[in-house]
């Protein structure tokens, strides 16, 4: 049996024939129809093929044509908003291969038991959900992964009106709830394709912006958790339940943001609660012991970015309307503006879009993603052209030049190029831009240095930041030092 894990209508929305790349033969498939492409047979049991149909393909799909596409404002309500959250989640999951899908739950766990502790802070009590570890001991792969599709798929909407009850169901392991539950408080926005550009076509379901510092570091997230773990500990003792529940969040889903396109010019962004913090909105109330409430305190907007994209509009909240305040309803409602990208950001998402695919690469006019492939070569043949810390510059030239030559990404701008594509965009400026903004996350973010230097003996010997003294620990930690003293110079003694 053919299961598409990119559904049909979402490639449709692409063009009635797509073409396909493949990231590692270089292989091309010009004008494929949607039955030939993003599948692979027998990844589901019968019922969880019925069940994703009936929960999750049919009421998305409809949801999509009647208010996802339209205009540049949607209104959606607060179960539709659930239902999107649900598709996209779910979609992350059943385009995992089975061996890396079990291997990352089972690497969740120790950031499970910290989201666990804040839940029972919020009231959740009596989890007695088994691990993954645990799980996989009495379940193949395949059935352990088709029993969290199955019990994902069929979790109601309306429960996810009180996320925590997901940890009811036992055929969920303890980090897959803990996950689903996390991906749930995030919120969602609306990007559009710059008007000569479109996106590209992953075949990895979702994909995801991590911070600067994840990028450099090869896997460290710091930036918004240092500062949270500031705040909650040094910070201003009235205003720490605002803080809570983005450490909570953040804990699982350590991302920025997650993509999800549903055509080719429109995308659906899940974004990290974090970035909530930035709403002028955003309050903290102090609470009685009656219950009542005592007084209600602005959250101070945070003084650092994670994001490599630097338009904070991008971020914004959506407009809400509650039905009766304090509650939340099924049919409250959500009032969004599509934002649109610029050229730097449309090239940046689609390289995204591109790196983090596992196989094949689809889209629709060569013309309009010609300049992301371009940049796409320009990233590889630099990350590429360094391969140890110590790399002496003329290595690095000669290393730069060969992965130019030999990337597989010249196949398709070469076929790109026969269809009449041409160079219009620097991608070389446009690489040294946004390694900046990389950079960026790292060298402005003091919580960043507070929190490994609070570590002293552990960031000592934590090899991953070992690039910071080429190699030599006693210069990552003066590296560290003299940056912290830097940048709290630049505040003027105050932190």
């Amino acid at each position: 049996m053919k299961n598409h894990y990119i559904p049909q209508f979402i490639i449709n929305r692409f063009s009635t024939a797509v073409n396909v790349f493949n990231l590692n033969t270089a292989e091309i498939r010009e004008k494929r129809p949607s039955n030939k492409i993003f599948f692979t047979r027998n990844i589901y049991k019968d019922e969880v093929e019925v069940a994703l149909s009936r929960y999750l393909e049919a009421p998305f799909s409809k949801l999509l044509k009647s208010k996802l596409l339209t205009d540049n404002e949607i209104i959606i309500t607060r179960e539709d908003l659930f239902l999107i959250k649900k598709y996209m989640f779910v979609t992350s999951i059943r385009s995992q291969e089975l061996d890396h899908f079990c291997y990352l739950l089972k690497s969740l766990n120790k950031n499970s038991n910290g989201f666990i502790n804040f839940a029972k802070l919020e009231g959740l009590k009596n989890v007695s959900l088994k691990t993954s570890e645990e799980m996989l001991k009495t379940m193949t792969p395949f059935d352990f992964f088709n029993q969290q599709l199955l019990a994902l798929a069929e979790f109601s909407t309306e429960k996810l009106l009180q996320p925590y009850e997901i940890f009811k169901d036992t055929r969920l392991s303890l980090e897959m709830a803990c996950w689903a539950c996390s991906f749930y408080f995030s919120y969602v926005a609306f990007w559009d394709a710059e008007d000569d550009s479109e996106f590209v076509l992953s075949d990895a379901g979702i994909v995801s912006e991590y911070e600067g510092f994840y990028q450099l570091t090869g896997g460290l997230s710091a930036s918004k958790t240092s500062y949270l773990n500031h705040q909650i500990k040094k910070g201003d003792k009235n205003r720490i339940g605002a803080y809570v529940k983005p450490m909570q969040t953040t804990l699982m889903m350590y991302e920025n943001y997650d993509l999800f396109n549903i055509s080719s010019t429109r995308c659906i962004v899940a974004i990290n609660p974090f970035f909530k913090l930035y709403d002028s909105k955003t309050e903290t109330m102090i609470y009685e012991k009656d219950g009542r409430i005592s007084e209600i305190y602005k959250v101070k907007v945070p003084d650092i970015w994670p994001a490599v994209i630097q338009n904070k509009l991008l971020f914004e909240v959506p407009k809400t309307n509650y039905l009766l305040k304090g509650l939340y309803l099924p049919m409250d409602t959500f009032e969004y503006k599509a934002k649109k990208l610029n050229k730097k950001e449309m090239i940046y998402i689609n390289s995204l879009l591109i790196n983090e695919s596992k196989n094949w690469v689809g889209f629709n006019k060569p013309d309009k993603v010609f300049s992301a492939f371009e940049y796409c070569l320009e990233h590889e043949s630099q990350y590429k052209s360094v391969t140890k810390s110590n790399e002496k510059i003329e290595n690095i030239i000669v290393n730069y030049a060969n992965n130019l030559m030999n990337s597989k990404f010249n196949d398709v701008i070469k076929w790109c190029t026969e269809q009449g594509c041409k160079s219009e965009n620097d991608v070389v400026s446009i690489f040294e831009e946004l390694l900046a903004d990389i950079y960026k996350d790292f060298n402005e973010n003091i919580y960043i240095y507070e929190f490994y230097l609070e570590s002293y003996n552990d960031t000592y010997n934590l090899k991953q930041l070992d690039f910071l003294g080429n190699g030599d620990k006693q210069k990552k930690m003066k590296y560290l030092i003299d940056g912290y003293n830097r940048l709290l110079a630049e505040r003027g003694g105050n932190l």
